[in-house]
This record gives C-alpha cells, structure tokens and sequence, in this order.
C-alpha cells in the first residue's frame, strides 16, 4: 500500500529544506489538481519514497526535489551531473558527482507503475497503464545555479519555474486521462 506523509512537518532528513520549498509551492498552486508528499511504497523488495506526487486531469507528476548550492553541470543522458562548490571557510573549489535525478526519477516512476499495476484489480491496472506519469526534478535551492541543465522538455526545472511548468505541460496526446 501506499504511505502519504500530508503534511511538511513530516518531511525531514537531508535535502528537506528543499521538499519543503517546493511543498509549499505545490500545496499553493491554483489549479485543480491533488498534491502528495513523501509518498512511499514497497517494490522491488525495497521501501520507496517519492518527494512529492502531483494528480492532475491529464497527467500524474512525480517530482523530485534537490537542493544544492553551487553549479550544476550535466547532460540528459550522462549516468552523473557535477556539482561545482566553492568550499565556505577557504573558498577554494571543489566538484562533487551525482546520479543523474532524471534518471533517479525514470526508476522511480518505473516502480510506481510497477507497483500499482500488481495491487491494484486488474480492471484498474489495466486503467493505470494507460496513464502519463511524467518526471519532474526542481532544483531548489536559491544558491544553486541549474541553468546548464534546465530542460522544460525532460521536465528539469528551477523551484521559481515550476508553478508555469506544471501548468502549462500537456502530456503526449496518446496518454490517458485521469
């Protein structure tokens, strides 16, 4: 079964600044739509958790938050993106790599998906297939600089986009409706 935590105060552990930005941007959007956070699941033998789960009409949005100070470099298809960082005390720079939050979130869908069509009745799972679940990464934090990978089309987006991005996206036309 599924596990929602409503509410930001539950939201904690690293990175929970950032959930909590796009929360409460998600949680104040004005439009018809259904907003879950720290959703989690069983799949694949594992617990999962989903930042944050937006229900629209047309479309489930599975959004991933990162809050990183510092640049962001890093191609659609690259396995990592580099953080690069000015150290605080020294200021000397320094580069970190992490896995790639597109990919990060493909995984993710791909175990929601999974997960609903083996417990849900197979009437409705046939029902989820059909479904557009679309991948979303919002990079929050306001020291961050993510404009090298930016990319409305992969669903990349900053924290001060992603009320218009979410608005405007039109799933492909073959997708289902919910």
């Amino acid at each position: 079964s599924l596990f929602v935590a409503q509410h930001r105060s539950r939201i904690v552990g690293e990175g929970s600044e950032g959930e909590a930005l796009t929360a409460k941007v998600l949680d104040n959007m004005q439009m018809d739509a259904r907003v879950l956070h720290s959703v989690q699941f069983e799949s694949g033998e594992k617990t999962r958790e989903l930042d944050h789960v937006l229900i629209t009409h047309s479309c489930l949005f599975v959004i991933e938050t990162k809050y990183l100070r510092g640049r962001i470099a890093g191609a659609v298809d690259d396995r990592e993106w580099t953080l690069h960082k000015r150290a605080r005390k020294t200021r000397s720079r320094y580069k970190r790599g992490f896995y790639n939050p597109l990919k990060q979130v493909a995984t993710q869908i791909y175990h929601l998906r999974s997960h609903l069509e083996n417990r849900l009745d197979p009437r409705w799972a046939d029902e989820c297939r059909h479904i557009w679940i679309q991948g979303v990464v919002v990079f929050a934090h306001p020291q961050g600089d993510a404009s090298q990978v930016v990319n409305h089309q992969h669903g990349v987006v900053q924290l001060e986009n992603l009320q218009d991005y979410l608005r405007n996206y039109r799933p492909p036309s073959r997708a289902g409706r919910l």
